[in-house]
């Protein structure tokens, strides 16, 4: 894997595309350390193995709306 020289700050309470979401995904799939993706991407640890389990459980890295709607 490359390393690359990106010094970004986390990025808090954004809304990541889910473009990036799948790249990193991918980066990861291609052995690249969920570190160096999150310095890459801006964000943090947590995020990363958030998709990760999104994309297990869905089978994309977009999260299908709640099936729950409105008052019980």
């Amino acid at each position: 894997p490359v390393s690359l020289p990106c010094h970004i700050n986390a990025i808090v309470n954004q809304r990541i595309s889910n473009d990036l979401e799948d790249c990193a995904l991918r980066l990861w799939n291609h052995g690249w350390e969920s570190e160096d993706i999150c310095e890459a991407f801006g964000v943090s640890e947590r995020s990363c193995y958030r998709w990760r389990w999104i994309f297990e459980e869905c089978g994309t890295v977009t999260k299908p709306p709640s099936t729950l709607t409105g008052r019980i």
